[in-house]
């Protein structure tokens, strides 16, 4: 019964398909021991004892110590295993691990307390519906604490939300469960509302984040967007003009090859013949000025910064950019190229964040987050070293397009 949930999300909701599920659990398990040590330090200041005394029922005050777990779940989140992670996988994961790391010591206590005398038995089954619902708790919690890493602010609707949860979650659980009595009717009650609430609270927040991100993120019903390139997108234009950065072109079309794209490169200049910024020879399958009444699934502008500035003078690229967003078709830039190519052209604003190479983030109306970011239909890369490019690139292959392909 406890662990069906753990399995369940393991199994079915694409975390088995993650390759540093293992370094997610140390980080989640290191944030939650910390998260942990707080509580009992913030106890040992006897303030959380005055406000019991005083103001507060102790029970509420226990309650309102648990909400230190937040900030353990922002570091798990934001540590360096996570955000290898796609983001859905990241809130699921982050979730899950945080929920199982702290009911582990629990149940174990709670077998032994089992296999000691069968009159616990009753508390056991209690216990094991409790440990289902705080896995429906921490993911809400791993939820709510990305929407805010997203946005970079709280607004009025997240702050409800945390307190929402706040009062779900951690204020009724202490009221809903007690170790020191037997189960009663009383906590059979308050845990039944406590769960329906609890998940109606749980596709709210769900549908939220959705809409607040245009994600096809589900704590229920999930989709699994670890689908195959050729389901996700078929076409690419990769542009490439004279001075365009070596590795962040050539690696960026082999990667989107290598996941079953068709690619067109397109020359930016009149001659197919280009030569890069560090003396590659290349041949474009044609012009970007005779491709402009084509759809492509994906347009991506490489680096580079005498290559950035020939994609910005290029009118056809930008004019194919622009109606890609307008779309809502995926396109992605590198490096320069986010400030130089889609922040000069207008192509980003206050809704549309960005990474670029350090130096040009003034002309980011929006900075991102992160070395890779994407928001909507937009990715960007900051490629700070060439030599990254092998991996960021990958990214924009797991990177959605629009809701209607997910």
């Amino acid at each position: 019964m406890v662990t069906f949930p753990y399995f369940l999300l393991y199994l079915k909701f694409g975390l088995k398909d993650n390759s540093n599920n293992s370094h997610i659990f140390r980080s989640t398990l290191f944030y939650s021991l910390v998260s942990v040590t707080l509580k009992v330090l913030l106890m040992a200041t006897g303030v959380p004892e005055l406000l019991a005394k005083f103001l507060l029922p102790e029970k509420l005050v226990l309650a309102l110590l648990e909400t230190v777990s937040l900030v353990g779940i922002k570091f798990a989140l934001t540590s360096k295993a996570s955000l290898s992670a796609k983001s859905s996988h990241r809130i699921i994961a982050v979730g899950m691990w945080w929920s199982f790391v702290n009911n582990f010591v629990r149940c174990l206590s709670t077998v032994w307390k089992v296999h000691k005398s069968l009159d616990y038995t009753n508390k056991f089954f209690f216990f094991s519906l409790n440990a289902n619902l705080s896995v429906v708790a921490s993911l809400c919690a791993a939820c709510l604490v990305t929407m805010y890493l997203k946005s970079g602010k709280a607004e009025r609707e997240l702050y409800a939300m945390v307190g929402g949860y706040i009062v779900l979650f951690p204020v009724l659980q202490v009221f809903a469960f007690n170790e020191e009595s037997d189960v009663n009717m009383t906590n059979m009650v308050v845990f039944v509302v406590q769960a329906v609430l609890g998940v109606g609270f749980a596709y709210f927040v769900k549908h939220y984040y959705n809409n607040l991100h245009n994600y096809n993120f589900n704590l229920f019903t999930y989709k699994s967007d670890t689908i195959p390139m050729t389901k996700t997108f078929k076409s690419a234009l990769v542009a490439v003009a004279d001075g365009t950065e070596d590795i962040e072109f050539v690696t960026l079309v082999d990667v989107l090859r290598r996941a079953g794209v068709s690619v067109v490169v397109g020359s930016v200049s009149e001659s197919l013949n280009l030569v890069m910024a560090h003396g590659t020879k290349i041949v474009a399958d044609d012009k970007v000025s005779n491709l402009t009444q084509k759809v492509f699934d994906l347009i991506a502008v490489p680096g580079g910064l005498v290559g950035a500035t020939n994609f910005y003078n290029s009118n056809a690229l930008i004019s194919m950019l622009r109606e890609q967003k307008q779309s809502g078709r995926l396109y992605a830039a590198i490096c320069a190229s986010p400030a130089l190519v889609l922040g000069d052209a207008g192509l980003l604003d206050e809704t549309t964040g960005a990474v670029c190479f350090p130096g040009f983030e003034h002309k980011l109306v929006k900075r991102g987050h992160g070395r890779v970011y994407h928001e909507r239909n937009c990715v960007d890369i900051d490629s700070v070293t060439p030599a990254s490019s092998v991996y960021k690139n990958s990214s924009i292959v797991f990177t959605r397009t629009t809701s209607e392909d997910q």
